[in-house]
């Protein structure tokens, strides 16, 4: 061992510190304009299909981006690249604000892509290294796990708030927004600025990539698990449309903000129970027709139902997206792990653009239609599974 060059944080700065890091997670998500920009972008004469084009433009910004952007957290003051990236979603919000249309969402998009990218495993990397300061790194699984409750405290508090406030106009939901990413980046400000001791990893993704292209390819059993896993995180994207399938049930931007909220604390729910689950037998082919049943339900029964039905949706969601990256974890070996996480997360991106593909064609039959496709096709994969009779796995 050796010592480093730097003067730890005395203990009693580890309060400070990790008061301005949930600071940072809460404003993270305190964003009013979350529950509502889908909507902005319809009322300003987007169609479907050019919505869904936007949401795409996300993610494809964010994969292009996470390699290069790992290369710069590590080259330069990680604390820099975070407070930059922050503000690029600033920008963005201010871009909507300026010049709401086509043009201008796409550059807001194109900037927040930017931030996604910035932030994804920099802000992991620069919470550790301030661990490290202090040696205290064994609590760097605990701190990041109550700033991911701080995230969801900040989304449900923002969409409630979004709610009385949406009747001013998008406008002001959206400069509120902007206030509470300045917030979240003054937070990262006032943090002291730590020598780094851990890599992003990011500039590994490619050799991940093609690493875990080839042990899949040798091994049927982690194949199933990777595609499996890869496909429920590009059935995440499908949250994009919530509100606007609600608007097409003639809510209100209130009811819409509070029902945005509470799916979110369904999917809460879910992420905190699911640990209840490891150690049972769980089918793969089981949770997709409760998915496919769910999501159509919420389309054929009465409105009033709609937004249980897709909180129950968003609940059963997040369990099973726990136990296969628990089962993931479990059993892949730890040289192997970090190759068959970014072949998953690889082919996740391709599994939502896949689904923002089918919005795109199906949006001019209505969002309930899409949701109702989006169903269908669940019920295929799942009776799919079903008949080649996939193997069941036992998370642990």
């Amino acid at each position: 061992m050796f010592a480093l060059p730097f003067t730890p944080i005395p203990k009693d700065g580890m309060g400070s510190l990790k008061k301005k890091l949930y600071a940072f997670s809460f404003f993270d998500e305190f964003i009013l304009i979350y529950p509502f920009y889908a909507l902005m972008f319809q009322d300003n004469g987007l169609s479907g299909a050019q919505i869904s084009s936007l949401f795409a433009v996300l993610s494809v910004m964010i994969f292009l981006l996470e390699v290069p952007s790992g290369s710069i957290a590590d080259k330069y003051s990680r604390k820099n690249v975070l407070i930059l990236g922050i503000m690029m979603r600033a920008f963005a919000f201010g871009t909507w604000l300026l010049f709401p249309g086509y043009v201008g969402f796409f550059v807001g998009f194109l900037l927040w892509g930017i931030k996604r990218a910035f932030v994804s495993g920099t802000l992991e990397a620069f919470v550790y290294d301030e661990l490290q300061r202090s040696g205290n790194t064994v609590t760097y699984t605990k701190l990041m796990g109550t700033m991911q409750t701080y995230n969801m405290l900040g989304f449900v508090l923002g969409g409630l708030g979004a709610g009385l406030f949406v009747q001013n106009g998008y406008g002001v939901i959206l400069v509120l927004s902007i206030v509470a990413v300045c917030a979240s980046a003054v937070a990262i400000y006032l943090l002291p600025t730590a020598p780094k001791v851990k890599s992003t990893e990011e500039v590994k993704y490619f050799e991940y990539l093609k690493g875990g292209i080839r042990l899949v390819a040798h091994r049927p059993a982690l194949r199933s698990v990777v595609l499996f896993g890869a496909a429920v995180g590009g059935l995440k994207v499908v949250d994009e449309y919530y509100n606007l399938f609600f608007k097409e049930l003639h809510f209100s931007n209130p009811q819409i903000a509070v029902w945005i909220a509470v799916i979110y604390v369904f999917g809460a729910v879910g992420s905190s129970i699911a640990h209840r689950f490891e150690g049972k037998k769980v089918s793969p082919a089981l949770g997709l027709l409760l998915w496919a049943a769910l999501l159509g339900l919420a389309v054929l029964l009465p409105p009033a139902f709609a937004p249980v039905c897709i909180g129950l949706f968003a609940m059963l969601f997040y369990i099973m997206r726990v136990l296969i990256n628990s089962h993931l974890q479990h059993h892949t070996e730890s040289k192997t792990r970090a190759t068959t996480t970014s072949l998953m997360g690889f082919v996740s991106e391709l599994f939502a653009l896949a689904v923002y593909g089918v919005f795109w064609t199906a949006s001019t039959h209505g969002y309930g239609f899409s949701l109702g496709l989006i169903a269908s096709l669940i019920l295929v994969l799942g009776v799919g599974v079903s008949i080649s009779r996939a193997r069941r796995f036992t998370p642990s």
